[in-house]
């Protein structure tokens, strides 16, 4: 659980350091500090719903993904025992382009 615990707070600051001025203001939504937000979460002893929130933001930012992002999101999200429908969602997303 520690593993994936951890591997929650990486992919989420990789996801927020990939996010640029131009994605939030196109969005106009202030996503870096939401994906922060999510490490804070899980720092504070509550990764499954720092797992949620992520999964909700990226799904409804439709933020593209890489597929190591999807992979870690899903074995965090597995570890805990949440229901998959948290991160099945975000298949879609998983952008070849980005590496």
């Amino acid at each position: 659980m520690d593993e994936a615990v951890a591997a929650l707070e990486q992919v989420a600051f990789a996801i927020r350091d990939r996010v640029t001025d131009a994605f939030e203001q196109a969005s106009g939504v202030p996503l870096r500090a939401r994906l922060e937000f999510v490490a804070e979460a899980v720092r504070h002893g509550e990764p499954g719903i720092g797992l949620e929130i992520l999964c909700s933001n990226l799904d409804d930012f439709d933020v593209p993904l890489r597929a190591s992002d999807y992979d870690q999101i899903q074995m965090a999200g597995r570890a805990m025992q949440l229901p998959a429908d948290n991160w099945t969602v975000l298949a879609h997303q998983v952008t070849p382009d980005l590496g």
